[in-house]
């Protein structure tokens, strides 16, 4: 979007080049939305809607802005956000529930984990084993607590080392 953002002040909207980039933004933001991930649903459309406010002036940034709002709007009174944000859903108890599995595997594999990524797979004995119940079986849904519970410690500071360096 930043990349469209620019292309059309510099060879404006139609050209080729925007387009090209456009559609291209246009189909990683659809599949954004289908990844059905809460936070890409909420981040996106402030993502567009900020680079529209630095990016675009006048009536390009209206536009933008406009399509954005309009888009929330609507997408926001359908059924399936409604199911995915509403009340009744448990997903932060799910979280504590996968975390507390996780923390268990820590636990028990403090130095090299339980294998790389192999938490999801070990999560309903896990449960079990610590009285909880598992409604997904999935990773931990936390970097640094995914990290230790299938690396152990050693892969955790590996895992910082690398953030470190790239940071």
């Amino acid at each position: 979007f930043a990349i469209v953002a620019v292309l059309a002040r510099r060879e404006g909207v139609f050209g080729k080049r925007t387009l090209l980039f456009g559609a291209c933004a246009v189909l990683l933001f659809v599949a954004n939305i289908l990844s059905f991930s809460k936070i890409a649903w909420a981040a996106m459309p402030l993502m567009v809607m900020l680079i529209a406010l630095i990016g675009f002036k006048g009536r390009k940034r209206y536009a933008v802005v406009g399509a954005i709002v309009a888009f929330s709007v609507l997408f926001g009174t359908s059924e399936e956000v409604r199911l995915r944000f509403g009340a009744d859903k448990r997903t932060i108890n799910d979280r504590y529930d996968i975390w507390a599995g996780n923390i268990a595997m820590v636990k028990e594999h403090p130095v090299f984990g339980v294998g790389w990524h192999r938490n999801s797979e070990l999560m309903a004995a896990y449960h079990k084993r610590i009285g909880g119940y598992a409604h997904f079986e999935s990773h931990a849904h936390n970097n640094l607590l995914d990290q230790v519970a299938t690396t152990g410690v050693v892969g955790l500071a590996g895992f910082l080392w690398l953030n470190a360096v790239l940071l």
